[in-house]
């Protein structure tokens, strides 16, 4: 289609924006490349290095004329598709002809580019929202999203990976420049956004942009490499390796303020009437509660003193290197609330100064809030009980932000959140069992004696070792990440081969009809044409050439057999294909089937008339819908692994599940087949431990659903019909939340809502 001739304007108007910065990029690779090699110790990686330099030196003008011309040029192709809501990108299928597992080298390149693209797109969401706005009215559809963006980052990034890989360049290189990329969109691309918009709003297409708000003084320590000067040589590498961009929205506009405002003043609202009415706003009201639920008088009224903010955080700060035994055994034992016993030891420890000490109703508010918070964490979480000490020894630091920041239950940025969420993942499930594993229990056992030891207040800390523990944390989900892709890859291969295996059994099952031929010919049949069979369709599918060829030579051979019996002559082609057959499958069984036609022929007393021979046996229809039904025992002689029963496949190192044999309702199926790829569930298991999985994919072929766990090994392998029978028993459950805090906060307004007092 012709693209519009304001699109056309655009492109003048972008690309020459685009080539400055293709520039700028291959500057600072340069620099940084030549620093990695002079930094080196020689050999191969330095070597690399300096290679991948002179390459993009020779093609620096190609780069900076042909790769900027391609990314504007998208603005004058079809726009893209509409996707429908909730879909989500499918796994890249095996090509055709390979039963080679994905390159993990260009896994690790994939994920940077994604990598790149969603920090990109956190940080000017807001000028790519209202590019993606005026580009839907220009096509007169909905908006694009950033990803399908003709100028997006995910669009930059793979064209500058096409030009990578043309340029043979190594993995170390190629993802140094990847980081370049991003640290040279994230300071020059929103200038480029906000022109194009500026451009288009002028048109009175896009909306205008809204007044710049003040930049946010940022808490923590100065990073390295920040604005100022490009990252180059080692600071790149370890960028590249390391870094963990903070997860602060881009554009974070005074809307999503005034909704998290909205939805605090509602948690507010439904404690309040958890409380009963107004809390306690006295001594005496608080102990005439007490006295009546233990059945003494009630004390005489006396003064009120109130426990002012500094008071409160005074008498937390003692907790965090030593909790109260009270509250470690409620940890261990989980049968008493942490927020009572949190009160009850602040207020014991203030009266000990102060007997007519008393908490003020939004202070007892916070605390019982974030008390509440840690039981429901504790709860749904899977932790051994030296983890819950673990996490239980944060509950005084938090409960002091959470009476400094009430914001810590409404914003899902609050870095004492994020920290919170970074160390339950790395300890939910993490039995140690192997060196990752035991270096994020060590890592969040620092984290936690760092907080007890310097936390006073200050956010600060918090936001720092939020950043040094997502950088860790980030690497391991980059690994976890490949992991998960070659255990997917894994699988899908294994699909493909079983449904192979079934249709090469089923075409020779055609053929037989339960009929034998003589040993020789039966046994190449069933062994050599079958493996030939599924082979061929491995490598170049049920609809090729070759696979209708492969099908013609079993009839062909049985043809054969017939011929011979009644004295005619071995048709012609036959040798070629038994021969392909061997080189197949990697066999020398043609001359054996070959010299006992002839044996076969000679044995045989010519008639005294010519032989008419039989006609050609016509080729089989394949077998209809092969893929609906996999039940079908297959043929003897011809080995088919497929496992169909009330369990689950369980191979070694798989999850231990059992499912009981009870109908499954079809609503179970509905919820089961409605499981969205990329979701979390708990798993229970035979012993009635959840643990957490992920619905990693889908079979086309089987509709069979591949679990892995946080660390991208295989859980197991269920069909629907399983998935609808644990669901069915209580034995998976979908989480409602990803993050431990928001799964917790969940929990809190379910507890708030049914332990509501009358």
């Amino acid at each position: 289609m012709d693209a519009p001739p304001l699109l056309r304007e655009l492109r003048t108007r972008a690309l020459p924006r685009l080539r400055e910065l293709a520039g700028l990029l291959l500057d600072q690779a340069d620099d940084a490349l030549f620093d990695l090699a002079q930094g080196s110790r020689g050999g191969r990686e330095q070597q690399d290095h300096l290679d991948a330099m002179r390459r993009l030196r020779t093609l620096r003008g190609a780069l900076v004329e042909a790769m900027p011309g391609r990314i504007a040029d998208a603005l004058l192709e079809s726009p893209p598709p509409l996707r429908p809501a909730g879909a989500e990108d499918a796994a890249p299928a095996l090509e055709a002809g390979s039963l080679e597992l994905v390159g993990l080298d260009d896994l690790e390149e994939q994920l940077a580019r994604e990598r790149l693209a969603q920090t990109v797109e956190r940080r000017l969401a807001g000028p790519l929202q209202r590019l993606g706005a005026a580009l839907g009215r220009i096509w007169e559809r909905e908006p694009v999203p950033a990803e399908d963006l003709p100028l997006g980052p995910l669009r930059i990034g793979r064209e500058l990976g096409r030009e990578l890989q043309a340029a043979e360049l190594p993995l170390a290189s190629r993802l140094v420049v990847y980081k370049l990329l991003e640290r040279l969109l994230l300071s020059e691309f929103g200038a480029l956004l906000e022109d194009c918009n500026g451009f288009l709003a002028e048109r009175g297409i896009a909306e205008a942009a809204a007044p710049a708000r003040p930049a946010a003084t940022r808490i923590g320590p100065p990073r390295p490499g920040g604005p100022g000067r490009p990252e180059t040589g080692q600071a790149a590498q370890e960028d590249a390796e390391a870094e963990h961009e903070p997860r602060q929205e881009a554009g974070h506009e005074a809307s999503a303020q005034a909704q998290a405002e909205a939805w605090l003043a509602a948690l507010r609202e439904l404690f309040t009437s958890y409380l009963g009415g107004e809390a306690p706003h006295s001594a005496s009201v608080a102990r005439g509660a007490d006295a009546a639920a233990t059945g003494s008088p009630a004390p005489a009224p006396a003064a009120v003193h109130w426990l002012s903010l500094e008071q409160l955080t005074g008498l937390l700060r003692p907790f965090q290197s030593e909790l109260p035994e009270a509250i470690r055994q409620a940890a261990l034992e989980r049968q008493q609330a942490l927020g009572g016993l949190l009160r009850r030891a602040l207020l014991d420890a203030a009266r000990q100064q102060d007997p007519e000490a008393s908490l003020q109703a939004s202070h007892e508010q916070a605390l019982t809030l974030v008390g509440m918070l840690f039981d429901v964490l504790l709860d749904q979480g899977r932790f051994s009980e030296e983890q819950r000490l673990l996490l239980t020894r944060m509950l005084p630091a938090y409960a002091q932000i959470a009476l400094r920041d009430p914001q810590l239950f409404a914003q899902r940025n609050h870095p004492a959140r994020r920290l919170l969420n970074e160390l339950t993942e790395a300890l939910e499930g993490n039995r140690g069992s192997s060196r990752a594993e035991q270096e994020l229990r060590l890592r969040v056992t620092a984290v936690v004696d760092r907080i007890a030891r310097d936390y006073r207040g200050d956010l600060g800390l918090i936001e720092e070792l939020e950043q040094r523990f997502s950088a860790l944390l980030e690497r391991q989900k980059q690994r976890a990440a490949l992991a998960e892709r070659r255990t997917t890859e894994t699988q899908r291969g294994r699909e493909r081969l079983e449904e192979a295996r079934t249709l090469a059994s089923l075409e020779v099952a055609a053929l037989t009809m339960g009929r034998h031929l003589p040993p020789p010919f039966d046994a190449f049949i069933h062994r050599d044409w079958g493996h030939h069979l599924t082979v061929t369709l491995l490598r170049a599918g049920e609809q090729s050439e070759d696979y209708t060829e492969a099908r013609r030579i079993g009839p062909l051979l049985w043809q054969a057999v017939e011929t011979c019996t009644q004295g005619g002559p071995i048709p012609d082609g036959l040798e070629a294909a038994l021969r392909a057959v061997d080189a197949s499958c990697g066999r020398h069984h043609a001359d054996e089937v070959l010299a006992a036609l002839a044996r076969l022929h000679r044995s045989t007393s010519p008639a005294p008339t010519a032989v008419e021979p039989t006609a050609p046996a016509p080729l089989p229809p394949p077998p209809a819908d092969l893929a609906a039904d996999r039940t079908a025992p297959p043929p003897v002689g011809f080995e088919v692994e497929t496992r169909v029963g009330p369990r689950p496949e369980l191979p070694t190192g798989d999850i231990d599940l059992v499912i009981e044999q009870e109908p499954v309702p079809p609503e179970a199926l509905e919820r089961a087949r409605a499981l969205q790829q990329g979701s979390w569930v708990d798993l229970v298991d035979a012993s009635g431990q959840p643990q957490p999985a992920k619905l990693s994919w889908i079979s086309p072929i089987s509709q069979r659903m591949l679990f892995v766990n946080r660390q991208g090994a295989r859980l197991c392998l269920l069909s629907p019909a399983e998935c609808a029978a644990l669901i069915q028993q209580g034995k998976l459950v979908p989480r409602t939340a990803v993050e431990a805090f928001d799964r917790a906060m969940v929990g809190l307004l379910d507890r708030l809502r049914n332990e509501r007092r009358p």
